[in-house]
């Protein structure tokens, strides 16, 4: 749903929700609106933070999962 309604048409929670719970409305949103030119300074940087945001809980949970890791096999 969120890659086929622009990031600008959400609203309050919905915003919320796509924007820093679930990353869609930065990957749908902000390309978009840069290439239209209504892209401002603050939504690059809150975009930018909210990138780096889930790349630190990523590689935070790779590197947990890699030192618990196991062999599969026997």
């Amino acid at each position: 749903m969120c890659l086929k309604i622009p990031g600008i048409a959400f609203y309050g929670i919905y915003k919320f929700i796509f924007y820093c719970v679930l990353p869609y409305g930065i990957i749908a949103t902000l390309p978009t609106q840069a290439l239209i030119g209504a892209l401002s300074v603050k939504a690059l940087f809150f975009g930018a933070a909210i990138v780096c945001i889930f790349t630190f809980f990523a590689l935070s949970f790779w590197s947990y999962g890699v030192h618990r890791y196991e062999s599969a096999s026997s």
